[in-house]
C-alpha cells in the first residue's frame, strides 16, 4: 500500500491528473479530490461544494503549514520546526482531522518517561489556561513558553 501512496504523492508532485489547487498567499498547491476527501468530512464537503476552475483559496492559513499538512495527507512524514508548530495545528483544526492533531500533539510531547512527566506537567499548563478561559492558540503559545523555560519553571 506504501507504494501507492507514494505514486499518488508524485503524481500530485508532478501535476498529473490533480483536479483541485490550493491557493494559500500566493502559493498554490495541487490536489486530488478524491485523495482529499477521504480524509476528512470538512475536506469532502468543502470540495464538493467548491465550483468554478477548481481553485480555492485558503489566504487565512500558513502556506508552509499547508504545504506540510498536504504532504502528510498524501504519505509524506509529518515533519515540523516548533516555530511552525502552531500553524501546522491551525491548518490540522481548520481541515478537521483529529486523529492527526492527537499525532500532532504526542510528537511534540514525545514518548519515553521523562516526555511523559513533562506531558503531565504540560497538561498542568494546559488545564490553567483552560481555566483562565483562553483560546487554543494562546495555550498552544503557553504549552511551548513551558517547554522552552529553564528548569525552574519545570518542577
Amino acid at each position: 500500500m506504501a507504494d501507492q501512496w507514494a505514486k499518488l504523492n508524485d503524481m500530485r508532485l508532478d501535476c498529473e491528473l490533480c483536479d483541485v489547487t490550493f491557493s494559500v498567499n500566493g502559493s498554490n498547491f495541487p490536489c486530488h479530490r478524491i485523495v482529499l476527501s477521504c480524509c476528512s468530512n470538512w475536506l469532502r464537503s468543502l470540495l464538493a461544494s467548491s465550483e468554478g476552475d477548481g481553485v480555492i483559496i485558503l489566504d487565512s492559513l500558513d502556506a508552509g503549514a499547508v504545504e506540510i499538512v498536504v504532504g502528510y495527507l498524501y504519505g509524506e512524514p509529518l515533519s515540523f520546526t516548533p516555530e511552525l508548530s502552531e500553524e501546522v495545528i491551525r491548518v490540522i483544526r481548520t481541515f478537521e482531522l483529529d486523529e492527526v492533531e492527537i499525532r500532532c500533539w504526542k510528537y511534540l510531547v514525545g514518548a519515553g518517561e521523562a516526555k511523559r512527566n513533562e506531558e503531565r506537567r504540560a497538561g498542568g499548563v494546559k488545564r490553567r489556561a483552560d481555566a483562565a478561559s483562553v483560546g487554543s492558540e494562546t495555550r498552544m503559545h503557553l504549552y511551548f513558553w513551558y517547554k522552552t523555560q529553564p528548569p525552574p519553571y519545570r518542577n
